[in-house]
Formats: structure tokens, C-alpha cells, sequence
């Protein structure tokens, strides 16, 4: 959970409302934090898919992120679904550990 929170080579926080520096521009087909083109901000708790081993969308290409170190390779925009991506495989387990660890009183 630190990790996902901002505990990071980022200090970025990959859930959006929470951390200091959460994620503000998921990659999704709802939100995207962009309200002059229609799209509301993303809801709090939502988790985008983080760094990237090999990124691989325009964005990410035009930030040469594939010169950085692989913990780093990480865009907040909403066109980078390779790095920003909101989906329910990492949602759902984000789910069950964050009741796993409020139930264990972590």
C-alpha cells in the first residue's frame, strides 16, 4: 500500500485522493480530468496501472520514458494507457487489501 500511495522512485501516488501527489489524468473512457472536453475528474480510490517496463503509447514515446530507470517509466496523462491505465484487474485487489489491512487494524 505505501507503494501505491506514494512511497515510491515517483513519490507519486498511483490512486487518485489519495497521497500528497496522487494521479489527477487516468487513461480511461469516463474520467480523464479534462472538463473543456467533457470529462469529469476521475473518483477518489480509483488506481491506474504505474510504471511500466516497456511503455509503448505517444506520450510515453515523445517523453522518452524508456530512457529512465524501469520504477520511473510513468506518465499522468491521459493518452498514456500503457503507464495510466484505470482497470478493474488492479482495482479489484487494491479492494481486497485495502479491506485485508483496515480488517487486520494496519
Amino acid at each position: 500500500m505505501d507503494y501505491l500511495l506514494g512511497r515510491n522512485a515517483l513519490n507519486k501516488s498511483f490512486v487518485v485522493g489519495y497521497g500528497s501527489y496522487p494521479m489527477l489524468h487516468p487513461h480511461h473512457r469516463f474520467w480523464a480530468n479534462d472538463p473543456a472536453r467533457g470529462f469529469p475528474a476521475p473518483p477518489p480510490g480509483a488506481l491506474s496501472g504505474g510504471p511500466n517496463f516497456s511503455p509503448s503509447d505517444p506520450p510515453s514515446d515523445a517523453a522518452d520514458l524508456m530512457s529512465l530507470p524501469p520504477s520511473k517509466r510513468y506518465l499522468d496523462d491521459v493518452q498514456s494507457y500503457t503507464t495510466n491505465e484505470v482497470a478493474i484487474n488492479w482495482n479489484a485487489p487494491l479492494v481486497w487489501v485495502s479491506a485485508f489491512l483496515d480488517h487486520a487494524g494496519k
